[in-house]
């Protein structure tokens, strides 16, 4: 939400991934570390890392969006200049330029109804609403987060090398090298493409672990005994094609397809309706893998994989664009695609 109002066009993809990058570097830390830490330690290190956080807010300002939206102009223009980096007196008149335009975005949305009246009453919010929490679904039903959580557990044990922990932590890294990579290109290949690409390369990946617990099951660990790496490698490849598309793009739809006056209610409803299904998931995936085996799991990985993709093509829009051939205001994208059907 924050990094969608202060933005420039053409780097909100670039921004929300590096949001993603920066989570995957904590999730790695503490993967490699906690091993060799106790609860109070680890506890301790992730306090430190909290209130580092916390006290570098009272530094950072709030958007322009904001100021304007509360009528203090002064400040949306030193928030604004702070955020571009601009000291110099003669870049006043482009930094003037771009308030003007938040001030007009502002404007348009201001008098509309705001709050989850607004979310829902308004159809091209409605519609936002639709694709974003769609996108979520899907990205939870993937199962990535689940996989994180159980990888421990499920992966095979025996060799001397490769082992759940290294598997676990080579699983984050690829998380974190697909994540710089694609901070750099998104805004360049676009959004659509990538979530495509993205949901095919998880539908195979989970598709071929599921063959692989499907042979565990029905022919026995010996059967599978040479194949212990299958697991290991796809876990690492589902990673990486993850974070190209599924992994970021919901989040970079949700700063740019809603209006200033309603973002902050679509965000609440995203981030509970992904809680929810994340949960349903991580109960479930204990009680299909005693009942019907683990591979029904990934089966199911698999179909709401592909299942992604089949969403992505019918209902999700391309944004990098419009984004970038018109200055307009965050949640404005979805207005002007219809505009021009």
């Amino acid at each position: 939400m924050y990094s969608g109002e202060i933005a420039e066009t053409g780097l909100h993809g670039m921004l929300s991934t590096i949001f993603k990058l920066m989570f995957y570097s904590g999730m790695l830390l503490m993967i490699i570390v906690a091993p060799y830490m106790n609860y109070t330690t680890i506890s301790y290190m992730g306090l430190t890392f909290s209130l580092l956080f916390f006290f570098s807010l009272f530094y950072i300002p709030d958007t322009p969006y904001y100021y304007c939206a509360v009528k203090k102009e002064r400040e949306a223009f030193q928030s604004l200049k702070w955020l571009r980096n601009q000291d110099k007196t003669e870049n006043a008149s482009v930094l003037n330029k771009e308030l003007a335009m938040i001030k007009v975005a502002i404007e348009k949305v201001m008098g509309e109804d705001s709050g989850f009246r607004g979310l829902i009453m308004k159809p091209s919010n409605r519609q936002a609403l639709f694709i974003v929490l769609g996108l979520f679904i899907l990205q939870r039903m993937i199962g990535l987060n689940t996989i994180i959580g159980y990888g421990s557990i499920t992966l095979p044990k025996g060799h001397p090398f490769i082992t759940p922990q290294t598997g676990m932590i080579s699983f984050v890294v690829a998380l974190f090298i697909s994540s710089a990579l694609i901070a750099l290109f998104i805004d360049r290949i676009g959004t659509k493409p990538l979530l495509i690409s993205s949901s095919i390369g998880c539908g195979f990946c989970t598709s071929v672990i599921a063959v692989y617990y499907w042979c565990d099951r029905t022919n026995g660990k010996a059967a599978v005994a040479g194949f212990f790496w299958v697991p290991y490698l796809f876990f690492v490849l589902e990673a990486f094609v993850f974070s190209i598309g599924v992994g970021v793009v919901p989040t970079v739809y949700l700063s740019q397809l809603f209006p200033i006056n309603v973002v902050g209610q679509a965000s609440a409803a995203s981030v509970i309706v992904a809680s929810f299904v994340t949960f349903v998931i991580n109960k479930a995936y204990f009680y299909v893998g005693v009942q019907f085996g683990i591979f029904m799991m990934y089966v199911f990985f698999s179909m709401s994989a592909f299942g992604c993709a089949a969403f992505t093509h019918f209902f999700a829009i391309e944004t990098r664009k419009k984004r970038d051939a018109e200055i307009v205001p965050v949640g404005s994208v979805i207005e002007t695609a219809s505009a021009r059907k």
